[in-house]
Parts: structure tokens; C-alpha cells; sequence
């Protein structure tokens, strides 16, 4: 059997249920917000730079990751958090200590390596139109760069420890890791069982709007901490912001169930 939810209502019902939730989450992305289109700031630096862009990145990813939660996909609100994460870790590692922004840029040259072997498994019959819409100077230039790199790849996992976020890697992108690769622990969301025996009953095909809460919190706590590093760079003051929207976070679940 397929159990299903009328996509028609789904938004209108995550709407009244995380009211409080959605009300916090939006007042920090408002202040995001803020920051990218009603100021401007100094790029005279490497650090500034890559910070501004990732700051960026992060505030994109985590307001599509909730813009899909509100519609009921809870999961794929899970795989767009964790890129949210990816980018929050490098910016927070950034913010920490200046010489990771060079070894992020150099981290791209080995990226680049990665892509030319694999470029190098491609059947003729894919690697002829590719060839033909880049250009054999493009794929020149990116097997020079992977021939001549030394870089080593940064790991989603160093970037968190420098960031001193390791026990975010550990929990929060751990779990929203099997929303990316798709792995039973996954799929087993998918799964109706029975109230009785616990047994499945059938397959749910619509939205999963349940204990979204979890998702809001981790999104405003991922923005907070990119206001945080913002504020760590270009002194934007937003001290007292966060520390407001932390306990209103703490106060939002207080009265949650369970």
C-alpha cells in the first residue's frame, strides 16, 4: 500500500505547526540577508574574499534547504543542510585561522586531478562531444594543473576540526549524510509501519512532516554561526543578535514533545 499526503496542504500545515520555529529561522536569514545587500564591506584579502563568498553560500544553501522543508521534503531538506554545513565549516575555519583560505583555493587543483582520471575512464563515445563543447585546450589545462599539483584535498572532516566544529561533523552532517548517499538507514524513512507491531504496512510517497524542528533549529544555528564569522572578520556586531536568537531557540524547545 502507498500512503500519501495531499502536497495542497502540506505547506499551510508545516506553516501552523513550526510556527515559532519558522518565525526564528526567518528573523536570522532576514539578518543574513542584510548583511549581503545593505552594506558593503573591504575585500583586500584572500581571507575576505573567500569569507564574503562562502558566507554567502551557506545563507543560499540553508534558505533552500528550508523553502523544500516547508513543502514537506524533509529529506531533501536533509541533503541541502549538509551542504550548508560543508560551506559553514570553511567559513568558520577561514574566519579561525587566515592561511586556510590559501589551502581551500589550492584544495581546487586537487579537485582538478580527481576530475582528469576520472576523465580519463570516460567511454569514446562520451569523451568525443564533451571534447567537443570544451575544447581541447580546457582539458589541457586541467591536466597540467593535475600533473603538476602537490596540494592536498581538504576533507569536509579537517575543515570542521580547524573550524573547532568537529562534534557538529560528527553529529548533524553524519546523519544528513544518508540523505545524500541514499543507504538503507535512509530509504527506511520511506517506510509505514504499524502501530501495533511495528511491522511495514507500505511505502509513503508524499511529504514527511514530522519533528521538523530539528531541521529549523540546525538551519538558524548554522546561519548564527555565519554571523558569527562575519562579525569575527568585519566586526559587524551582531553579538547581541545571536544571543538573542539563541535563547529564543532554547526557549522554541523547551516546548517541543519529548
Amino acid at each position: 500500500m502507498t500512503y500519501q499526503i495531499d502536497y495542497g496542504t502540506v505547506k499551510a500545515v508545516v506553516r501552523e505547526r513550526y510556527a515559532i520555529w519558522i518565525a526564528i529561522y526567518a528573523e536570522i536569514e532576514s539578518r543574513a540577508r542584510e548583511l549581503q545587500h545593505d552594506r558593503s564591506f573591504p575585500i583586500d584579502s584572500l581571507q575576505h574574499l573567500l569569507v564574503m563568498a562562502l558566507f554567502a553560500r551557506t545563507t543560499s544553501n540553508t534558505s533552500a534547504a528550508m523553502l523544500v522543508a516547508e513543502h514537506g521534503y524533509k529529506v531533501q531538506c536533509m541533503a541541502l543542510l549538509r551542504t550548508a554545513l560543508e560551506s559553514m565549516f570553511a567559513l568558520a575555519a577561514i574566519t579561525k585561522d587566515p592561511s586556510m583560505a590559501e589551502a581551500f583555493v589550492q584544495s581546487g587543483d586537487r579537485e582538478i586531478k580527481r576530475k582528469i582520471f576520472k576523465s580519463h575512464l570516460w567511454s569514446k563515445n562520451l569523451r568525443a562531444p564533451l571534447a567537443s563543447r570544451f575544447g581541447n585546450e580546457t582539458f589541457k589545462k586541467a591536466e597540467g594543473i593535475a600533473k603538476s599539483t602537490k596540494a592536498k584535498k581538504m576533507s569536509t572532516e579537517e575543515m570542521a576540526k580547524v573550524a573547532g566544529l568537529h562534534d557538529w561533523y560528527l553529529t548533524a552532517y553524519t546523519v544528513f549524510s544518508d540523505a545524500v548517499h541514499g543507504n538503507i538507514h535512509d530509504i527506511e524513512q520511506q517506510f509505514v509501519r504499524s502501530e501495533y507491531d511495528d511491522e511495514i504496512e507500505g511505502v509513503r510517497s508524499g511529504a514527511i512532516i514530522d519533528d521538523l524542528h530539528g531541521l529549523y533549529l540546525c538551519a538558524s544555528e548554522v546561519l548564527l554561526k555565519g554571523l558569527e564569522a562575519m562579525d569575527d572578520v568585519f566586526q559587524v556586531d551582531t553579538r547581541g543578535f545571536r544571543a538573542r536568537m539563541m535563547g529564543n531557540l532554547a526557549d522554541a524547545m523547551k516546548h517541543c514533545p519529548g
